[in-house]
């Protein structure tokens, strides 16, 4: 059930952070020659802002729960549980100094490697499996 959940928070955190990745690149780059006013250049980037929010908030959840999966029991925990907190401080980038964001995202990046070095493939413990008969000893 953990590892459900922490999939689902992993997926829309990445979905979030795509949506950041459009609304960035339409502050960037003009489409067909059309100029942002104020007001819609306020709605571009608070909609920026609020999907690094849920993506933060999305990798928050998916620290917890899919570091407490893994095999690295203790340290897989503290891990996951000092990620979870750096990624709800810093949920809020328009708050929060840029040093501050570096280290979320910075933290971010060295959860994903911890997790990756320390999952297992299987759900379960990986069980040794007996090879398959040969082939002379099916056909006979």
């Amino acid at each position: 059930m953990r590892t459900v959940v922490g999939c689902t928070a992993l997926t829309l955190a990445l979905i979030s952070l795509v949506v950041v990745l459009l609304a960035i690149g339409r502050l960037v780059y003009p489409v067909f020659g059309i100029q942002l006013s104020d007001d819609s250049l306020g709605l571009v980037v608070s909609a920026a802002y609020g999907a690094l929010h849920l993506a933060l908030l999305g990798f928050a959840v998916a620290a917890v729960t899919l570091t407490w999966a893994t095999s690295a029991r203790i340290i897989g925990r503290i891990v996951g549980v000092v990620a979870a907190v750096v990624c709800l401080a810093g949920s809020f980038p328009s708050l929060t100094p840029n040093w501050c964001n570096t280290v979320v995202a910075a933290m971010v990046g060295a959860w994903g490697v911890f997790l990756a070095l320390s999952a297992e493939t299987t759900p379960t413990a990986v069980r040794r499996r007996t090879s398959p008969p040969p082939l002379a000893a099916t056909i006979a």
